[in-house]
């Protein structure tokens, strides 16, 4: 959670533990930059209160955080028509107005909206995110809500997924052991809805980016066909998703080229070229780029005139030159020119 705002003279609210360290060395910091005659005074009065409070302030917000979630998980829990149990306090609040959101839909779907958006807020910080795996959220949101039949719920349920795995090997593990990648990878090649595929497809890469195992499973899992087909989706956004995501993989390691060679993605990615330009294909002919570059069979079937690589880059290369906001894109279009223009440097690639 942020961090500023309100009174200056008030503590701010430190969501975790290296915050409050933090906090701590920069208070003792302030006081042993103007020692005594006899060395480092001692910490003020008023600096010894001040840390005192925002320490109380801390773990209260914290308890706080976790009375809350403990009450969302009740309401998700009951689901529809159900009884939540009783935890003291108030039930989580409202969020802001979702200007998206369907104004029609009924009260017991508001409620559990409501719910997930209230831990959407106080998950983004990695103690929050643990809690709540402990206390049996994520095992709840995999297996009820990413397949639940109302699409504000199952984006909400993914967007949540990724909010939690963020930075998080163990909340990354814990969702790998539930089954959250092939849910993830269901909803982002088949749902209806585009929210829901872009937050699958969010969620994918928060549980696979640095994380071995996950980018064991979506190699298992049949995940690079999925990501495929996702660049060819109807919606901007799950293109650009599913291109930046196979566009990190590759730049992660070679582990993956054989089979993405043996699948054809050297041309699947050539045939998204030949569509006029969009700004996800930045990320396209980066992953080619990292493909070829890092796999000779892919390199040479790069050059295969049938797939009119060379013209295609030759084309684009005349169409972004000159514009600044293409020139990561046009770096790849030269280099890529370049290597398919290189015969033997596979034969060095290869040993």
């Amino acid at each position: 959670m942020a961090e500023g705002g309100g009174d200056p003279g008030r503590p701010s609210r430190i969501s975790d533990l290296p915050g409050l360290l933090r906090l701590a060395v920069e208070a003792g910091s302030e006081e042993d930059a103007a020692p005594g005659p006899q060395g480092p005074l001692p910490m003020s009065i008023e600096r010894r209160q001040w840390l005192q409070e925002a320490l109380s302030v801390s773990m209260s917000s914290a308890q706080d955080d976790v009375q809350l979630m403990k009450q969302a998980l009740d309401i998700l829990r009951a689901g529809p028509g159900g009884h939540s149990e009783a935890h003291p306090g108030p039930p989580p609040p409202p969020p802001e107005p979702d200007a998206e959101a369907p104004e029609d839909l009924p009260e017991v779907t508001t409620r559990l909206i409501n719910a997930l958006d209230a831990l959407l807020d106080v998950t983004d910080n990695i103690d929050n995110a643990q809690d709540f795996c402990k206390l049996g959220g994520m095992a709840l949101v995999v297996q009820r809500y990413l397949d639940a039949d109302c699409a504000e719920l199952r984006w909400r349920a993914a967007e949540l997924v990724a909010t939690c795995a963020q930075n998080a090997p163990r909340v990354q593990e814990a969702a790998l052991e539930l089954g959250a990648l092939p849910r993830l990878l269901r909803r982002a090649d088949a749902d209806a809805d585009t929210r829901v595929r872009v937050k699958a497809l969010l969620a994918v890469s928060c549980l696979v980016r640095e994380q071995p195992l996950g980018r064991r499973a979506l190699a298992q899992g049949d995940g690079f066909s999925v990501l495929l087909r996702a660049m060819q989706d109807p919606g901007e956004r799950p293109r650009a998703k599913a291109a930046f995501l196979l566009h990190s993989l590759l730049m992660a390691g070679t582990e993956n080229h054989e089979e993405l060679c043996a699948m054809g993605m050297v041309q699947q990615l050539v045939a998204l070229l030949h569509a006029p330009h969009e700004p996800f294909h930045e990320h396209v002919l980066g992953a080619l780029f990292s493909l070829v570059s890092g796999h000779g069979a892919a390199l040479r079937e790069s050059r295969a005139a049938e797939l009119r690589l060379r013209e295609t880059l030759l084309e684009r290369i005349g169409l972004l030159e000159g514009s600044e906001q293409h020139l990561e894109a046009l770096e790849f279009c030269r280099t890529l020119l370049q290597l398919t223009e290189a015969p033997g440097e596979e034969v060095a690639m290869d040993r």
